[in-house]
């Protein structure tokens, strides 16, 4: 009977506390899901190379800039599942490939100079990607000519996809380069 007057008599504080519990675990569950900042970055991870982490907007920034390329390639103007999980991979790979090996690179001290893109956009040496670009649709031969006025007009006289477009391409062209400059270093190095 003591006990049951005991419970009687306490039981609204029991209740509040309860209450009080039970707001707490609420408000906390809110705030660690709500959009604040504090914890949003968390949530916007995309992954994470040699430790660094990578945002989504950071990733999906790249991801729309391989996409309008490969638009332009194939004069698409909508782009399939299939081709955007291609397009999401790519880009993932070349986020990867470009932190670890131009980390390595750096340590190498390889670097690919501006006369040498030079030879390889306009002198000797023309990358394959420019020759077939800049070939004469009747003759088949590359036209060294039309390369010139187009970069000539490339800061003016050209539309935001063709510079993006053409500074992918360099991208491309010094990422081989610097892929191949690697690979004869290592090949050079080994002894059987």
């Amino acid at each position: 009977m003591a006990t049951l007057q005991k419970i009687r008599t306490r039981g609204g504080l029991l209740v509040a506390i309860v209450i009080g519990l039970a707001l707490v675990a609420f408000i906390l569950g809110d705030l660690f899901q709500s959009g604040s900042s504090l914890f949003t970055r968390g949530r916007l991870e995309v992954g994470s190379i040699k430790g660094e982490t990578v945002q989504y907007p950071d990733f999906q920034k790249k991801v729309e800039e391989l996409a309008e390329i490969y638009r332009s390639n194939t004069g698409q103007s909508q782009l399939d599942e299939e081709t955007w999980t291609q397009v999401r991979q790519q880009t993932w790979e070349t986020m990867i490939r470009e932190k670890v090996m131009g980390d390595v690179y750096d340590d190498l001290g390889l670097t690919v100079s501006t006369e040498e893109l030079f030879d390889m956009l306009q002198g000797n040496n023309i990358h394959p990607i420019i020759q077939q670009i800049f070939s004469n649709p009747e003759t088949g031969t590359f036209d060294r000519g039309a390369v010139v006025n187009f970069l000539k007009n490339l800061e003016s006289g050209v539309s935001p996809e063709q510079r993006n477009y053409w500074l992918y391409l360099e991208r491309q062209i010094v990422s081989e380069r610097m892929q191949s400059k690697y690979n004869s270093l290592i090949s050079k190095a080994l002894y059987v």
